[in-house]
């Protein structure tokens, strides 16, 4: 159709005006000349997309290069600052301490840092120390330098002493245990005169995986999700190659880089193909057309706008903040993550120099000069630079730690401008510094912990050698913490130890030290003392404070403090040996009645090894099953009738026979093994009980529960277990319990009372009068019974203030309603008295000794 129409123009010519004619023909010349200018704005088009696509991939190459560099100086960074530190030459280079290096520069620095290993190498390269993720070795063969580590060994150790920062660090890939990782090497250097080297020569290397660690965290910021190591260059996509510290070949890089140019035609030329038929139709329809001429150009500049709008999204979008300069140090774009993190509008910051407003600072906020500035020094050399250890200042004065790479932009070998990508580390240095914080203060008192105590104890024995002075250390255990802990919860026991810490730090002088090292154990540092006795002075002070009252969000507590003290020099030659003492001077000073204090004496030392020994023989008692139940009736005064009988624990020691509980009831609740303990007595008892009962002998059974055992370790539901798992009633069971159980009158011990009464398990008050006997606590329970204490007995004929007492508790029991058992009747002469004044039961030896069951006559029932 579009030939016919012009050779109807054609043929008509003659026919046609000249101004149509001249018309017609500038129609053609301009059509002629938007086809030809469409055709090579195609062709141009094309150029500029493979040119955008190469500088692409140039760019993409040089940010990988820029990524390997920065994170080689972050690992050199990590590697130097445990080399050029005393502690460290004395404990690897001199002596290579395995334990230390597990705390530091071995399993630390691997999970602190995310290492892939961390190696010490003496000095005639002999791998002495390694940590992986899987954990420390230390029987190293020498093969395990591959050519590669030691070519960076050798690396290392041709930098001059005098280097500092990066020059001190060897960096390069290395190859170990058949992986490839980023190493850096550098050499042991004391920091003071005074620590000497041995082994000069010995050196300390920090790696990561390249595939498993750097190549991700690289892939990640560059938006390259496919690069990978090949054995050789691909045969599309950017690469760089891999070369090992010994210039040897480990392959190449490769990835995908972003083609901007290649999606640019991919979207512009299908309006350029549209315009060319827009062309064409126009010969035949030039009036018609010209309407859908300018309809095609707006919809071509409506396309540019979104592509440029695209491009613009693209940029606002990243999350690290990019602006650009040109050749003058002018700004000419910026995105708004730039913008929110230095808080300045886009008028404010395009077209200006950024170094007068963000102004790059050193960490100590010193200024740069604009000579120093790194975006500066790109535009003169047209070499990229990184930093991760300066600030930008916000347009409000403050300033904020940034990371940053400043990359040049470059027009045939000239540098028209630069780039830079900066990122705000904010929330990476304050979780540094919180890693920092929680390695050496505890979490729940904000004490130092062991780890710092340690240090600082080290440090002042030090400092005493050197100034011969005098160093006091209290080590310190809350008495009764655990009953809180049981009684109250957890979180009451959590109050209560940080309320300590305040009063402690609050006795003490302030050049002391308060630190926990776990649980209820504090210990306080006590530099510069003028002699001992001050050390006895700050520990009264301590114990004073920690002897009132503590509020535990309404509920009362009382605890106490029992305290060892060690001097130096005299108690120790260093921390781990005067920490040991002062434990042990601290049980001595709970074994003296619970707050007080202790000096340590050498004495100690045996005594509480013999003390761990019977420690470790009743652990072993509770899994060998050496305990026996002796049983000992509880007799009817008015006619010596049995009416039933207590369960009394003894322990067959191998070595040392039979033990009753005042040998080892107070270990076990110290240790925790009264749980265990408590619970093979009732499931004990009641065997014999069923046992019993199948032979037709119906007798009931009291055991002794202690106050450790209320309410956690022996809940009611333990009890109900037992009882059921040998079909026994709840009535032939009964638990004597201690006066401080009731006295402790908390929610837990309340509820855990009223649920053994509801089994049907009748309570009786054990050992009465010798704790906090009162009234007002008797009549809020349903108790069986009291039993007198022995103590009362024994001086019941000749001594009238026993005489007193137990009348008076005969008294208030008759006048509560509530049967009195005597314990520890021995001759015909106390139960006689007892029995004039009303006591109607009795136990002792007058009557029985505590005997097996086997050995008891119990009659059939009838």
């Amino acid at each position: 159709m579009m030939s016919r129409e012009i050779q109807a123009i054609a043929s008509n010519t003659a026919q046609v005006p000249p101004t149509v004619r001249l018309l017609g023909t500038l129609v053609k010349a301009v059509v002629a000349a938007i086809v030809i200018s469409l055709a090579l704005a195609s062709v141009l088009l094309v150029h500029i997309g493979h040119a955008q696509d190469e500088t692409a991939a140039e760019a993409s190459e040089r940010q990988y290069s820029g990524l390997i560099r920065l994170l080689s100086r972050q690992l050199g960074s990590h590697v130097r600052d445990y080399t050029h530190w005393d502690e460290s030459v004395e404990r690897l280079a001199a002596s290579y301490d395995a334990e230390w290096w597990d705390k530091n520069a071995g399993a630390f620095a691997v999970d602190s840092f995310g290492l892939s290993f961390s190696l010490a190498v003496d000095g005639s390269d002999r791998p002495r120390l390694a940590t992986t993720p899987s954990g420390r070795r230390t029987d190293l063969p020498v093969e395990l330098l591959t050519p590669s580590l030691r070519t960076l060994l050798a690396e290392a150790r041709l930098r001059p002493a005098s280097a500092t920062g990066a020059e001190a660090v060897a960096t390069g890939i290395v190859e170990f245990e058949g992986g490839l990782h980023l190493a850096g090497a550098v050499l042991f250097l004391p920091e003071s005169e005074e620590v000497t080297n041995p082994d000069p020569q010995a050196l300390l290397i920090y790696a990561r995986s390249l595939p498993d660690d750097i190549f991700v965290e690289v892939a990640g910021i560059m938006g390259s999700p496919d690069l990978r190591r090949l054995d050789a260059a691909p045969g599309r996509g950017t690469f760089v190659p891999l070369v090992l510290a010994d210039g040897s070949s480990a392959g190449v890089v490769a990835w995908t880089p972003p083609s901007p140019g290649r999606s640019m035609t991919a979207d512009v030329l299908p309006l350029v193909s549209a315009a060319f038929l827009f062309v064409a139709a126009l010969v035949a329809f030039f009036a018609y057309r010209a309407r859908r001429l300018a309809l095609a150009l707006h919809a071509d500049e409506r396309a540019r706008q979104e592509l440029a709008a695209r491009n613009q999204s693209i940029l606002d979008t990243v999350g690290e903040g990019i602006f650009g300069i040109d050749q003058h140090g002018m700004t000419v774009f910026v995105n708004p993550a730039a913008l929110a993190a230095i808080g300045y509008e886009v008028g404010e910051f395009v077209g200006r120099d950024p170094h007068p407003l963000i102004c790059c600072k050193l960490p100590d906020c010193s200024r740069n000069s604009a000579e120093d500035c790194p975006v500066r020094q790109v535009l003169a050399d047209g070499q990229a630079r990184s930093a991760a250890d300066e600030v930008f200042v916000r347009k409000d004065g403050s300033s904020f730690p940034v990371e940053f790479v400043v990359t040049p932009v470059k027009q045939d070998a000239h540098v028209t401008g630069a780039v830079v990508v900066f990122r705000d580390i904010t929330g990476r240095r304050q979780t540094e510094e919180e890693i920092r914080y929680r390695a050496n203060y505890d979490a729940l008192t904000g004490l130092p912990n062991r780890n710092l105590l340690v240090e600082r104890l080290s440090q002042e024995l030090k400092l005493s050698r050197r100034e011969n002075a005098t160093v006091g250390l209290l080590f310190l255990d809350l008495d009764h913490f655990k009953e809180v802990n049981d009684t109250l919860g957890h979180e009451a026991g959590d109050l209560l130890l940080r309320q300590a810490a305040t009063r402690m730090h609050d006795s003490i002088r302030e050049t002391d030290t308060v630190g926990r090292l776990g649980g209820d154990e504090f210990v306080i540092l006590l530099p510069h003392l003028n002699d001992a006795g001050a050390a006895a002075l700050i520990a009264d002070k301590v114990i004073a404070a920690l002897g009132t009252r503590f509020d535990l969000d309404g509920h009362d507590a009382w605890v106490g403090a029992s305290i060892g003290i060690v001097v130096f020099p005299g108690d120790g030659e260093d921390a781990s040996e005067l920490l040991r003492n002062a434990d042990l001077a601290m049980y001595k000073a709970k074994e003296a009645g619970r707050n007080t204090y202790r000096f340590y004496k050498s004495s100690m030392t045996e005594y509480v090894l013999a003390r761990r020994g019977l420690e470790m023989d009743l652990r072993r008692a509770v899994e060998n099953g050496e305990f026996v139940l002796h049983y000992q009736p509880i007799v009817d005064l008015r006619d010596r009738r049995t009416v039933h009988l207590e369960a009394l624990v003894r322990w067959r020691h191998p070595q040392r026979g039979l033990l009753t509980p005042g040998d080892f009831i107070p270990l076990a609740e110290e240790t925790g093994l009264i749980a265990e303990i408590g619970e093979w007595v009732l499931h004990e008892s009641c065997r014999q009980l069923a046992q019993w009962r199948a032979m037709g002998k119906t007798i009931d059974v009291a055991i002794n529960v202690s106050g450790r055992q209320v309410p956690r370790d022996l809940p009611p539901e333990m009890i109900a277990s037992a009882l059921a798992a040998h079909g026994l009633p709840s009535s032939a069971l009964m638990i004597e319990i201690t006066e401080t159980v009731l006295f402790n009158d908390s929610p837990p011990v309340r509820g855990w009372l009223n649920a053994v009464r509801e089994l049907g398990i009748r309570l009786l008050i054990d050992d009465f009068g010798t704790g906090y006997s009162s009234l007002s606590y008797l009549k809020h329970f349903s108790l069986e019974a009291l039993k007198i204490d022995k103590s009362f007995i024994d001086g019941l004929l000749d001594n009238k203030a026993d005489q007193a007492l137990v009348r008076a508790i005969l008294a208030m029991a008759k006048g509560l309603g509530l049967p009195v058992v005597a314990e520890g009747v021995e001759t015909e002469a106390q139960m006689e008295w007892l029995y004039a004044h009303g006591c109607e039961y009795a136990q002792g030896y007058l009557f029985a000794r505590p005997v097996e069951a086997a050995e008891l006559d119990i009659p059939v029932s009838r």
